[in-house]
């Protein structure tokens, strides 16, 4: 999807508040079903501040989606993903966006993840509490 610097100019352009959130959370989509990359590191960082920084919970949710599965795909390192879908899981005010960085969570594994899931379990929101038992219990099947 990104292939020239102006290219990725006009991805942040397009994920920016000025633009309307169905302008943005479509941006994401597509982003998240990218076939290759050419600055993951970058895409990464836009990604995280989305998930951290926009007003919409939709186009945050997205943003966590799309940190999930380009993570899994092996499209961005992942690095600093790990930690912002952590504490976006454990701290957003949105019902929404904690059920879908607790379920982005299942690309990783690690203490961090673990005890943030844990911690889920406790979550208010059944919802959120449910997809960390499911992510749980997936990462205990698959890494033992």
């Amino acid at each position: 999807m990104c292939e020239t610097d102006h290219q990725m100019s006009e991805l942040e352009h397009k994920l920016t508040l000025e633009n309307p959130p169905h302008v943005r959370k479509l941006t994401l989509a597509k982003l998240a079903l990218s076939e290759q990359l050419n600055s993951p590191e970058r895409i990464e960082k836009v990604l995280i501040r989305i998930l951290n920084e926009d007003e919409d919970p939709v186009v945050r949710h997205e943003a966590a989606f799309a940190l999930g599965l380009l993570t899994q795909r092996e499209l961005i390192p992942g690095v600093e993903a790990v930690r912002a879908l952590c504490r976006s899981a454990l701290e957003d005010r949105s019902i929404l966006v904690r059920h879908e960085s607790t379920e982005a969570l299942d690309a990783f594994s690690g203490p961090l993840v673990h005890e943030t899931l844990e911690k889920l379990r406790d979550d208010p929101a059944e919802d959120v509490k449910a997809t960390a038992e499911l992510v749980l219990g997936a990462l205990l099947d698959r890494d033992g």
